[in-house]
């Protein structure tokens, strides 16, 4: 019987990735700090932090998605890893083998980029961005989190004016 969990946190390490032939993996951490209301005031719990794993497909794209800070969700399976150190004593630890990882929507807005099998943009993502010639209905907006521009549908900024 596998322990399945789902939670949310925010990144606390960037992605750390490895790779070798045939396979590919990927471990961050996620930091989740409750936090409940008392005598009208904030008070953070305390936090926990999660090791996160991931393999194949969905490692390479946490490496493309993620950085540090970022809130996400994760959901997957708990396991626990147990070692023993050099004095011969045993030790434990459980991560998260994650089957999805995603960006909190609750917290910010995130743009889907469908990847295909040898990890380009399909096709659609490609065709979406530049038809006719234009910018295919996307404007730049500056970002306030990384100084960086971000792209919204020109849609969204008139129904925003």
């Amino acid at each position: 019987m596998d322990a399945n969990v789902s939670f949310s946190g925010n990144l606390g390490t960037d992605v750390d990735y490895i790779e070798g032939r045939g396979w590919c993996a990927a471990r961050f951490r996620v930091a989740h700090t409750p936090r409940r209301l008392v005598d009208g005031a904030w008070v953070d719990g305390n936090t926990t932090w999660l090791t996160v794993r991931t393999s194949g497909r969905l490692a390479r794209n946490c490496r493309d998605s993620l950085v540090k800070g970022d809130p996400v969700i994760v959901s997957g399976r708990l396991r626990t890893k147990v070692w023993r150190d050099s004095d011969d004593k045993e030790h434990e630890s459980l991560a998260i083998v994650a089957s999805s990882v995603g960006h909190d929507l609750a917290r910010g807005c995130s743009e889907f980029r469908r990847v295909t099998r040898d990890g380009s943009s399909s096709a659609s993502d490609v065709a979406r961005t530049a038809t006719d010639g234009t910018d295919g209905g996307i404007t730049m907006l500056d970002s306030a989190r990384t100084g960086e521009q971000e792209m919204a549908p020109s849609s969204l900024m008139a129904a925003a004016s």
